[in-house]
């Protein structure tokens, strides 16, 4: 086959040449036509993976509608301030939603994981004044029944209005996580967002990083294929 037959060839039926071409190759490795037919084919598909990325490389800039260095960025200055926006983010939600969830925090007295998540429970108790109602299972073991809990330390949090509940944690777990966490189940029971949604925060709703948002751009984009 020609190189411009070779190169326009349906990817399902250039794979099935190149198998053949190595399993060729590997049958009678000292024979210098197949092992050039397989050198051949092999630069061919090396050249058109380059061209497909340079295509799409440059169909990107052409389209930054589809760029994700803002959602996504790869250098550090552009990852700080996304971490910053969205520790603000949790931050200013936690604060406002105090008044609506609280949190069940079960331990037991002898459990040393326990020991050091409240030590860090205290930094977030501290942070944002939230009630977190200890519940000790040793003196009240009918507890972890009635809200499903298997070991210690769980970290429960609760909707005041509805009493849904969704768990946190389970173990040690650091002050950034509990605060991701709580923040992501609040949107959750709040009925803001799926499971498919669950990473998506408020600043990035119909971008291209919410997976439910318009499948072209998330910017209503009505381009059609």
């Amino acid at each position: 086959m020609s190189q411009e037959e070779l190169w326009n060839m349906h990817p399902d039926k250039f794979r099935e040449v190149i198998e053949a071409a190595h399993k060729r190759m590997v049958q009678y490795p000292g024979d210098d036509k197949i092992m050039g037919e397989w050198v051949y084919l092999k630069d061919i598909a090396r050249r058109k993976s380059l061209a497909v990325t340079s295509a799409e490389m440059a169909y990107l800039q052409m389209h930054p509608e589809y760029n994700m260095n803002k959602d996504a960025p790869k250098i550090n200055k552009g990852k700080a301030a996304l971490y910053r926006e969205e520790h603000e983010t949790i931050s200013t939600r936690l604060k406002q939603e105090k008044g609506n969830f609280g949190l069940l925090y079960f331990n037991a007295p002898n459990c040393g994981y326990c020991v050091e998540q409240s030590s860090i429970l205290k930094f977030f108790i501290n942070k944002y004044q939230w009630d977190v109602k200890g519940v000790d299972v040793t003196r009240d073991p009918d507890a972890k029944a009635l809200w499903n809990v298997s070991t210690t330390p769980t970290l429960l949090l609760v909707q005041r209005s509805s009493g849904e509940s969704i768990t946190i944690s389970v173990g040690v777990v650091s002050l950034d996580e509990i605060e991701a966490t709580i923040y992501k189940a609040i949107r959750y029971l709040k009925k803001e967002i799926t499971p498919e949604q669950w990473n998506v925060y408020e600043f990035q709703k119909d971008g291209l990083m919410d997976p439910l948002a318009n499948m072209n751009t998330g910017k209503g984009n009505n381009q059609k294929y």
